[in-house]
């Protein structure tokens, strides 16, 4: 299986993992179900909407990447040292499945 890339990732500096520079809405809505293979790959229950730095994954709920990147800052998907949890931009049509983002 491919890593997801973000699109279209802002130059970031390294942030404090105890500081959250934005908050991305976690929906809640009983009627409103994440769609399959785009939930988050840690908690199931959010849409995936976060974007790890430098690896590019985006597999991952904003709540429970700030927690990884709090508690270890390694990606859980391929290891790498998380540098800053920035949101993934674009529609998923715009993210690859590898390589540089497009």
């Amino acid at each position: 299986m491919g890593a997801q890339l973000c699109s279209q990732a802002d130059p970031v500096v390294s942030v404090s993992p105890l500081a959250s520079p934005w908050a991305l809405p976690q929906e809640t809505h009983p009627d409103l179900e994440v769609p399959a293979g785009k939930e988050c790959a840690i908690c199931f229950h959010h849409a995936a909407n976060t974007c790890l730095v430098p690896c590019g994954h985006t597999h991952f709920c904003s709540s429970c990447a700030w927690r990884v990147f709090g508690d270890t800052a390694t990606c859980p998907m391929c290891r790498r040292e998380i540098q800053a949890v920035v949101p993934a931009r674009g529609p998923p049509a715009l993210r690859t499945e590898e390589g540089p983002p497009v």
